[in-house]
């Protein structure tokens, strides 16, 4: 008995019809080609593999037949009926072309409904199978979601999965010649022929399958480099949420910084989850700088309008340009980096503490940085306006989730992030939300006049308190604090001893000290 498949099995006139589906063409493409890499890469096709992608194409397939019902059009269609009425029915091949299984849905918009959501989570298989999955799947099958949560997918799978993304994305494919009727033209073998429209105005890209995707989990898949993922990003335009939680990638800096280096270019992104990847704080590496000018950028994004703009180069050939234009200005809404090791850049290195020692002056001045007082490292203000997370965040008025709890952080730094977190709910949308009520939210003339004397008599206290003793400036250093409530002639023309010996101020030390002014005034205020 020959199989339905089979290019020589006829087709009964009487029978029921042949479905010519994108979804149904899905599924014998995939088929070949998943058993085609398995073959080069000398595995047998796994059980599971084959049992969740055809269960979700067989979703998708239902759900392209709803659709079609809704519009008022056939369901499926013969290749006979095809080849008889190919006048009557011509919108119906069309939806059944190449051009429509490139162009994943392209009457509606952007494609961005269309789509499978396939869930892999809980595969363990050996790379060469890993391979010959991921392979088959970017070829030959949309992707709305991908979960490969808790795999051994491992650093080598994700490089395939990010090659073959790039390659499937910018690999042009020339259409042939149409034909007319079953069984014309040359076609896969064990495949049925698919209609081909006779005027095709454009090459089309081979099947670009990580276009549409929306949402990427790949929490705990034994990862440790995160380099490979800035590639992977360029061919998903419309990412929106990507998941990377209980993975290795703070143990490779240089990856790490990589990445947030793609995530400042990416369009559309809104959710990143990098909890649990032992992410160091140290002060100086490229880890915390890298997240720090990522949250920065991704709020320019929002604020900045799109300044020549154009498609990625995954979009393919026919779509909406200005689609990608208006996904370009999505910002960062929700970065979760929990249970890392953050914390860590309040920590002296041993460095320090071994000049301290040699230099003896350990005592109190380097073990008091290392205490806790009330659930604090160091100093209130110090902890806080320091960390470079909280100098970006500063940066940032649209982003509204950013967790750093489990980190061994600062209490008061925690409740600066929640108090600017706060503001930023407050004020989401441009200050739309602002209502007559809003008149409580606003600060007295009287505190803002009690922040500002208070900052600058510190920030002056700083300055005198820089000149040496022998020329006598700790005695000045008290009269200037006096001298603040009055005008600042006295103060300024005071004596400062010697020139030899007066404190010499370099333009970059004046900028730094200006603005740890600022956000000093500013952390003041909003916690009045």
């Amino acid at each position: 008995m020959k199989s339905s498949l089979s290019p020589s099995a006829p087709i009964a006139a009487g029978a029921q019809d042949v479905e010519a589906s994108p979804a149904a063409a899905r599924v014998r493409a995939w088929l070949s080609l998943y058993g085609a890499c398995c073959t080069e890469e000398e595995v047998s096709m796994h059980p599971a593999v084959l049992s969740r992608v055809l269960r979700a194409l067989e979703v998708d397939q239902s759900r392209d037949q709803l659709h079609i019902g809704n519009d008022g059009t056939p369901a499926a269609t013969t290749a006979t009926g095809a080849c008889r009425s190919s006048k009557v029915h011509g919108t119906t091949e069309t939806k059944t072309s190449p051009i429509a299984l490139c162009n994943i849905d392209s009457r509606k918009g952007s494609g961005l409904e269309a789509g499978l959501s396939l869930d892999l989570c809980g595969l363990w298989m050996p790379s060469s199978e890993w391979i010959a999955t991921l392979r088959s799947l970017v070829t030959a099958v949309p992707l709305r979601s991908l979960s490969l949560r808790d795999t051994a997918l491992g650093d080598v799978g994700l490089r395939c999965l990010c090659r073959q993304a790039a390659t499937a994305s910018l690999k042009p494919a020339p259409v042939g010649p149409a034909c007319s009727c079953e069984g014309s033209g040359a076609h896969l073998p064990g495949l049925l022929p698919l209609s081909t429209p006779c005027s095709a105005p454009h090459p089309i890209l081979e099947f670009c399958a990580m276009h549409a995707l929306q949402l990427l989990d790949l929490s705990g898949a034994e990862l440790a480099d995160g380099g490979p993922l800035s590639s992977l990003l360029a061919s998903c335009p419309y990412l929106h949420s990507l998941n990377l939680s209980d993975n290795r990638l703070g143990t490779h800096e240089p990856g790490l910084a990589l990445l947030c280096a793609a995530l400042q270019l990416h369009p559309s992104l809104e959710v990143l989850n990098l909890s649990r990847n032992s992410i160091s704080g140290r002060r100086g590496g490229l880890a915390i700088a890298a997240l720090a000018e990522l949250i920065v950028a991704r709020s320019l994004a929002a604020t900045r309008p799109l300044v020549g703009a154009s498609a990625p180069a995954s979009v393919p050939f026919g779509e909406d340009i200005s689609a990608a234009a208006v996904v370009a200005r999505q910002p960062l809404r929700r970065l979760d980096l929990s249970h890392n090791l953050l914390g860590t850049y309040f920590l002296l290195s041993a460095t320090t503490l071994h000049h301290g020692a040699r230099g003896k002056r350990l005592a109190a001045t380097l073990l008091s940085d290392m205490t806790f007082s009330a659930g604090r490292h160091v100093g209130v203000y110090e902890a806080v306006t320091s960390f470079p997370l909280v100098t970006a965040l500063y940066l940032n008025n649209a982003i509204a989730e950013l967790n750093l709890r489990d980190n061994g952080l600062p209490d008061a730094l925690l409740e600066y992030v929640e108090a600017k977190l706060r503001t930023n709910h407050r004020t989401a949308g441009g200050g739309t939300g602002l209502s007559p009520t809003a008149s409580s939210e606003l600060i007295a003339s009287t505190t803002v006049r009690r922040v500002l004397t208070h900052r600058l008599r510190c920030t002056l206290g700083h300055i005198l308190a820089e000149a040496p003793n022998a020329s006598g400036a700790i005695g000045s250093t008290c009269s200037g604090l006096e001298s603040v409530h009055s005008t600042a002639g006295p103060t300024i023309s005071q004596p400062s001893g010697s020139p030899a010996a007066e404190r010499r101020w370099t333009t970059d030390e004046v900028a730094s000290l200006v603005q740890h002014l600022v956000r000093s005034i500013a952390l003041d205020l909003s916690f009045s």
